[in-house]
């Protein structure tokens, strides 16, 4: 990975890490931005798991659903 995408990686977190802790935007707001951010974790794993080992693994969505409730 080269500097210019690393930092523009860098920019999109700032972006959507930042406003939270500055700005009082209210607990719904930021419980969707929490469930966002975990989604987007069970979806590169996923990635990860399934895309370049090759492997299926349902044992991550099926303790992530446990979890979930």
């Amino acid at each position: 990975m080269n500097w210019k995408k690393l930092s523009i990686l860098g920019v999109l977190v700032m972006v959507f890490l930042v406003p939270p802790l500055i700005w009082d935007i209210g607990t719904s707001v930021l419980n969707l931005l929490i469930m966002l951010f975990i989604y987007i974790i069970l979806a590169q794993s996923w990635n990860l798991m399934g895309g370049y080992t090759g492997q299926i693994n349902l044992g991550l969505a099926a303790f992530f659903g446990a979890g979930r409730w």
